[in-house]
């Protein structure tokens, strides 16, 4: 005899959503509270607008992203569209980096300065590692609350995560500051920062929608 190893779903939603939408999917649900739940966003397209031209421009020359940022008590706000700079340069304003690491137990701060829109990733280089048992990171974006990743418990952990924010000109400081404990699930490591980009000048952003799927389950 062998085991078989399962993975168990307690609950799983489905809704089409629109950009900048609060959804709590605690009220979804008949008022009952979801644990360490994971949240993903299937944008619909990729051609949003009506003029061939622009479309080409933003279908090769600008960010597109479809992320749910949490922002605590099972409530996330969606972020979904396409960033194009307001320049025929792609690059004008835009600081981009990634692989740059970064110290879990302090706060840090990514950015300083004017900004439009932004969006990174934050990832533990052994994938069965991350922060777990009452542990996070919060994304802060002019001392705004942008996302909140947290896990819960001790069977569970947080591996990686993804945040986008777009907004009028805004200035301040872009932060990540570590959220509860600090429990390791394989051992202390210190977390990368991939593919930041922020853009500091003028952009056009195309909203768009995408199909929202949460899960709750041993995953």
């Amino acid at each position: 005899m062998a085991w078989v190893r399962t993975t168990v779903i307690r609950k799983r939603y489905e809704q089409t959503v629109s950009h900048n939408t609060n959804i709590n999917l605690k009220a979804q649900t008949g008022n009952i509270s979801w644990v360490d739940e994971r949240v993903i966003l299937n944008q619909h397209n990729f051609q949003v607008g009506t003029s061939s031209s622009d479309v080409n421009a933003r279908q090769y020359h600008g960010l597109s992203f479809a992320v749910a940022n949490p922002r605590g008590n099972n409530i996330y706000n969606t972020q979904i569209g396409i960033v194009k700079v307001n320049n025929t340069n792609s690059w004008t304003g835009l600081v981009y980096q990634s692989g740059n690491s970064f110290n879990p137990n302090s706060n840090l701060t990514i950015f300083s300065g004017t900004y439009y829109a932004f969006f990174f990733m934050v990832a533990f280089n052994n994938k069965y590692n991350g922060l777990t048992n009452g542990s996070g990171f919060e994304v802060y974006a002019n001392n705004i609350l942008i996302a909140q990743h947290y896990v819960k418990e001790s069977f569970n952990y947080l591996n990686n995560f993804v945040v986008a924010h777009y907004s009028d000109s805004t200035t301040g400081n872009i932060e990540i500051r570590p959220y509860g404990n600090r429990n390791f699930y394989k051992g202390y490591e210190t977390p990368l920062i991939h593919n930041l980009f922020i853009y500091t000048q003028p952009v056009t952003f195309y909203s768009n929608n995408a199909t929202l799927i949460a899960i709750e389950g041993d995953m």
